[in-house]
């Protein structure tokens, strides 16, 4: 498969993940008050309220990396049939009405690949939500020595939140909080911990990275 093949896969899956955070869990959407997504999204929503505190291991197991989420996840999987790529989500919301997903894409991907995958996700976003959703404060970096990219996210409802996505061999990781932008304070511990979490297949400790993540609002 070619790079430029595998980027439209990607950001294909990049979009898609896109309709189930944006359309579904982006707070103060009319989607999510209405309580009417999609319906292949909608069981992102039932039974994932999560009390802070609760955090839990949440193993991919086809890349073998792991995250620790505020409770128990809903899955969803991505095939290259239906999707155009292989790939799952882990996604919760907390009683607070923050969201944390953590996605998984199957494929190759180096630095001059992510760029295109945010503007794909924000794309994916915008034509699920009914907000628009922004970023800011790109900024590329490394985890592990694994190439990155963080970035704000900024909806024009008041909701804020982080993006990471991490390349690794045969993979493409992404790291997505998302919240009210009045809880700011405990939505941005909420971002760190998540992303000090992370652990790659071997490790029994959180990520070394260049980076600390987008900077804070």
């Amino acid at each position: 498969m070619t790079r430029r093949s595998t980027l439209q896969r990607l950001s294909l899956l990049a979009a898609s993940a896109a309709a189930i955070t944006g359309g579904v869990l982006l707070p103060g959407t009319a989607l999510a008050a209405t309580g009417a997504p999609p319906a292949a999204a909608s069981v992102q929503v039932d039974g994932l309220r999560a009390e802070a505190g609760q955090w839990q291991v949440t193993t991919d197991s086809p890349s073998g990396v792991s995250v620790q989420l505020p409770g128990a996840p809903e899955a969803t999987e991505y095939t290259q049939a239906k999707d155009g790529v292989d790939g799952r989500s882990y996604t919760v919301q907390t009683d607070a009405g923050q969201v944390l997903v953590f996605t998984v894409y199957d494929g190759e991907a180096d630095q001059a690949t992510l760029q295109p995958l945010l503007k794909a996700f924000l794309e994916g976003m915008n034509e699920e939500a009914t907000v628009n959703v922004t970023s800011t404060g790109a900024e590329e970096g490394t985890v592990d020595g694994h190439p990155a990219l963080d970035a704000q996210l900024q909806a024009d409802d008041g909701s804020l939140g982080y993006v990471r996505f991490i390349a690794i061999s045969g993979h493409v990781i992404q790291l997505t909080t998302l919240g009210p932008g009045d809880q700011l304070d405990a939505m941005n511990e909420t971002y760190l911990q998540f992303l000090a979490s992370m652990q790659f297949p071997g490790s029994d400790t959180g990520p070394t990275t260049d980076s600390t993540g987008a900077e804070p609002f």
